[in-house]
């Protein structure tokens, strides 16, 4: 990676970016994603530590790992945290496990129908609201289905869904998530095994 890379302007003619294509821009702050471009590959931007803002545009896939590790500390102390602490998930319609392994988001709005792999948001340890705006799917790694797109995401407080949503879930989204103190499901048609432990 290039380390000392703080932006990157790429034109709109641009309609794929390569797997590892930013991986290790450690100082890399921010990110215009090409208007024709519709996939995140795996591991595009792995340990971009200093990202804090990305325009997805038109992106429809996030790819195995695309922002795995984006996450730093200035300091000794905890709370100078910086990099990626949200980010505009509006037109994606899927997220491949460990898309935000241990990324530094601490609040999630996911997209009408989206699709969640397994491990998606995986000791994101910061995450602590997630709204779901419609309906959506968690596709299980597995045939048992026994893990979740949100393993070892700790602190997860509220977790809220958009009128008459549909979940259909294969696996137990927010198993073992101890610290919700609410989920509102009184405008939600269905839900299967979605709260475990």
């Amino acid at each position: 990676g290039c380390r000392d890379l703080t932006a990157i302007e790429l034109p709109d003619t641009i309609t794929s970016i390569d797997s590892w294509a930013f991986s290790k821009c450690y100082s890399l702050k921010s990110f215009d994603v090409p208007e024709n471009v519709t996939v995140i590959p795996d591991h595009a931007f792995t340990g971009c530590a200093a990202l804090k803002t990305i325009d997805l545009n038109n992106v429809k896939t996030i790819g195995e790992y695309a922002f795995d590790q984006v996450q730093a500390s200035e300091g000794d102390n905890e709370s100078y945290k910086v990099g990626l602490t949200s980010i505009d998930l509006t037109n994606v319609e899927r997220i491949e496990k460990y898309a935000f392994y241990n990324a530094q988001l601490t609040s999630v709005d996911l997209p009408d129908d989206i699709s969640l792999d397994n491990y998606a948001f995986v000791d994101c340890e910061d995450l602590k609201v997630i709204h779901f705006w419609g309906d959506f799917t968690v596709e299980a790694a597995e045939p048992s289905g026994s893990e979740d797109p949100f393993v070892r995401c700790d602190a997860i407080e509220t977790v809220t869904f958009a009128n008459n949503s549909t979940v259909d879930i294969s696996s137990n989204i927010f198993q073992d998530c101890t610290e919700i103190k609410k989920i509102d499901l009184s405008n939600v048609k269905l839900v299967d095994n979605a709260i475990g432990n």
